[in-house]
């Protein structure tokens, strides 16, 4: 049974504690390259960052995302 408690209690330190990772903080910003190397212009950049509205809630994760010098949406074959 001590055992048992011991286990119990290591693992629930994991759970509730959990090692920091090597992710990137936020916010966060990524610029976005075209795949088609023949739109030399074409850029983007997206933004991560957390906002927490009014009344207060719980804080959302927003995600912008914006694109400039693209080409026509007709010439992506729709």
């Amino acid at each position: 049974m001590k055992q048992f408690i011991l286990v119990l209690s290591i693992i629930s330190i994991f759970v509730i504690c959990p090692s920091y990772s090597k992710a990137t903080s936020m916010p966060c910003s990524m610029v976005l390259e075209p795949i088609d190397k023949k739109l030399t212009n074409a850029k983007g950049v997206a933004l991560v960052y957390k906002v927490q509205l009014r009344p207060p809630s719980f804080a959302r994760t927003n995600i912008s995302i914006l694109g400039v010098h693209l080409p026509e949406p007709s010439s992506f074959g729709l």
